[in-house]
């Protein structure tokens, strides 16, 4: 998976908690996709919306997009 390109830094969102949404959502996932997977789908779902023009609402669209996301990586595939 591809980190977007932007000027994204943890240092202008401090109120992005990077470390505890991934933990968050892995334990959700019980495991079942890496925390690397998770790390880099989070961040590139907030650099999607680094421009955004109310970033109040950013970590919850992100913690929902990055579940649908993950869920569906995680289902086995069919045959």
């Amino acid at each position: 998976m591809e980190i977007a390109e932007s000027g994204l830094t943890i240092d202008d969102h401090s109120d992005w908690d990077i470390d505890a949404l991934t933990e968050e959502i892995w334990l959700k996932l019980d495991g079942n996709v890496s925390r690397t997977e998770v790390e880099l789908t989070i961040l590139n779902l907030f650099a999607r919306y680094e421009d955004a023009p109310v970033k109040n609402f950013v970590p919850v669209v992100v913690r929902r997009k990055a579940l649908l996301i993950l869920r569906e990586e995680e289902q086995p595939a069919e045959y």
